[in-house]
């Protein structure tokens, strides 16, 4: 009997039936913790266009779970030795379901919405900027003598405050070089964690100790670095994980966004077989060549999920409105509690307090905003109310589109559709679009660019490399630490040895072209234009 004789317990979920769980399992659900989740919607306020999409972060990691059994179980059949012949083989199962299980205990409130505001807000509530740069900010006057980080802050703070709606909800590419990633939500979720309180429970409830813990922790912020864990993470943390699966099915199933997804043969042709990593083998997980259609057309559908769920025009600008009204309440110390990761991992050790940390919060946020508008900027007031009376900046049509980059001199190759493409001067025609709209009062520009898949070449897992005497050989730690974050989609046709789904000769011809050119991944892109003299003229 193996470990999934402990599944004595099941919950039914509207995608996949019932979900079954252990004992344990289905009491750590009942956690404040867990049920924080059940409040944090899976796609913010996307639910704004599509009234299905109020599915949560609690029923998704529950998806998650599912899958992830579901390959556990195909890696037991094709007998993978770590499930089937070590003697510690169910605890290994067993972390790997709870790294699946925990895997998004750390999001904010309205997902990636409030996650990206105290990104590009996390200098302005810790402690460094508070004492040391803020002070500097009001006294210093020759604005040249300080530094750049100090400089693009302040640039930033300003914009914040602005009066300007371009100003506001658009800024200098260069705060992404100052955000600090642990708000991650992965580093969230680590905090959570191994916090006292939480980590007690994992210890006494499934009996594991602090390093198991610190184990599922780098699996769900892939950085593990246990050989032993290397096929078990990339279910919960690669290109080609649980995670997706589940969201690219629960999002378009609860949006009514047509896609199809073939999870169950996928899973099926599951293998793990050999790869050469500087002339060094290597097991990895890959799939046999009989799934690469239905592998394509699961690359395919996350065109589709990007282009028409996660960046649909109404649902794409509401969650960004929402995130700089929450950026300027972070940045202006108008939030009293969740204010700074020091705060937020105090209140984690409080969890009936830590459970208010969920879209209601934002809401309550809100709801001080427009009872008392005195106290906020104005524009940040007319956003608020935009929200609560779910009203959307017009978008310009296809001709008023070109008619006004006609007017603004801005070349005619900007597509007003979404596309994907490959060219060298994305970045030079983003900032022209930006750039010729930054005066502008009511008309705000929202290019987007986005890798929709990540693929390694062979060249730069080295696998076709020769080294001679001017080039250094990478030591054996340098290659495990590149092959331990590797997370490419590998195909085999031998269901002994693989290669990269990219360049693999069973590859010509595919849908996969659609992504990739040579080397490199091609981009969707997206240049809208929206309007807001409606909600904010006078």
């Amino acid at each position: 009997m193996g470990y999934e004789s402990n599944f004595t317990e099941k919950i039914y979920d509207n995608v996949y039936g019932f979900i079954y769980l252990t004992k344990e399992e289905k009491e750590l659900l009942s956690t404040p913790y867990f049920q924080r989740l059940n409040h944090i919607r899976q796609l913010g306020l996307a639910y704004f266009v599509f009234p299905g999409a109020v599915h949560t972060r609690f029923s998704h990691s529950l998806g998650v779970l599912h899958i992830a059994e579901k390959m556990i179980q195909r890696l037991k059949k094709i007998n993978y030795e770590l499930l089937t012949e070590d003697k510690n083989k169910d605890k290994y199962h067993k972390i790997l379901r709870l790294a699946a299980l925990l895997h998004d205990i750390g999001h904010y409130p309205l997902s990636h919405t409030i996650e990206a505001s105290y990104k590009e807000s996390s200098l302005f509530i810790e402690k460094e900027y508070n004492e040391k740069i803020n002070p500097l900010l009001h006294k210093q006057a020759n604005t040249n003598a300080l530094t750049d980080k100090t400089q693009i802050a302040k640039d930033f703070k300003s914009d914040i405050n602005a009066s300007n709606i371009n100003r506001i909800l658009y800024y200098s590419e260069k705060m992404k070089e100052i955000e600090d990633k642990k708000y991650h939500h992965e580093n969230l979720a680590e905090k959570v964690i191994k916090s006292k309180h939480f980590s007690n429970i994992l210890k006494n409830k499934f009996k594991i100790n602090d390093d198991d813990i610190d184990v599922i922790c780098k699996i769900i912020n892939g950085t593990n670095d246990k050989k032993e864990y290397f096929i078990l993470a990339k279910i919960i943390k690669s290109n080609f994980d649980a995670d997706q699966m589940d969201y690219m099915i629960r999002d378009t199933q609860n949006t009514g966004i047509n896609v199809n997804i073939d999870l169950d043969y996928i899973i099926n042709n599951l293998f793990v077989c050999k790869r050469t990593f500087d002339h060094i083998e290597r097991e990895v997980p890959c799939y046999s060549a009989k799934a690469l259609s239905s592998i394509e057309q699961f690359l395919l559908s996350k065109y589709y999920w990007y282009s028409n769920i996660l960046y649909y025009e109404k649902s794409y600008i509401v969650n960004f409105i929402a995130r700089r009204i929450y950026s300027y309440l972070l940045i202006n110390n108008k939030i009293k509690k969740f204010n700074s990761m020091e705060n937020i991992e105090e209140l984690i050790e409080k969890p009936e307090e830590f459970f208010f940390f969920n879209d209601a919060f934002f809401w309550t946020e809100i709801e001080k905003i427009v009872s008392k508008p005195n106290k906020y900027a104005s524009i940040i007031v007319k956003l608020s109310k935009m929200l609560i009376n779910r009203q959307f900046p017009k978008l310009l049509s296809q001709s008023d589109f070109y008619n006004i980059l006609k007017r603004k001199g801005i070349s005619s190759d900007i597509q007003y559709q979404p596309s994907i493409n490959l060219q060298k001067d994305m970045k030079e025609m983003i900032q022209t679009f930006k750039k010729a709209f930054q005066d502008d009062e009511y008309i705000v520009p929202f290019p987007i660019e986005k890798e929709i898949i990540k693929v390694s070449s062979e060249e730069s897992m080295g696998e076709s490399k020769q080294y001679n005497n001017s080039c250094k050989k990478p030591s054996r730690k340098d290659l495990d630490a590149k092959f331990l974050k590797n997370e490419d989609i590998n195909i085999t046709t031998n269901n002994i040895t693989c290669k990269l789904i990219t360049v693999s000769s069973i590859q010509q011809n595919q849908f996969l072209n659609l992504f990739y050119d040579g080397k490199e991944v091609k981009l969707l892109y997206i240049f809208r234009l929206y309007d807001f003299s409606r909600y904010l003229g006078n």
